[in-house]
């Protein structure tokens, strides 16, 4: 299997990312733990729980990268997934939006595996 290679300014960029993550995660521990407000406690958990979830999709990111580019395409197509899924729980919809719904959830997984298997100029082309 073929490796992706990562270059310096790629490096440079998950060391930057990661940084940043870690000091907001310090952040918002330190002041859930030393703020009283009951409303700042709030915020601080809410901020948390979404600090875990931009951990998980950033790791996520960093190991599609150093594996193999079928490792890419699988880690990155879940990323996508859980996007879409977030977004469409967010998003207000009617119940003959099901199938539809349904429909482009599939239609994630194929056009990713599509454009993984040498028909990446036709995916392209269709996006």
């Amino acid at each position: 299997m073929e490796r992706l290679l990562l270059t310096e300014n790629v490096r440079l960029f998950f060391i930057v990312i990661y940084a940043i993550m870690s000091f907001f995660t310090i952040v918002t521990y330190m002041l859930k733990l030393f703020c009283r407000k009951e409303s700042m406690q709030s915020f601080a958990g809410n901020f948390l729980q979404r600090l875990k979830s931009f951990w998980m999709v950033i790791v996520l990111f960093t190991v599609a990268l150093v594996g193999t580019k079928v490792t890419a395409f699988a880690l990155i197509t879940l990323i996508s997934f859980l996007a879409l899924k977030e977004f469409l729980s967010l998003a207000p919809k009617r119940d003959t939006d099901r199938i539809t719904i349904f429909f482009a959830r599939c239609c994630l997984f194929i056009v990713t595996g599509w454009s993984c298997f040498t028909f990446l100029s036709l995916f392209i082309c269709f996006c």
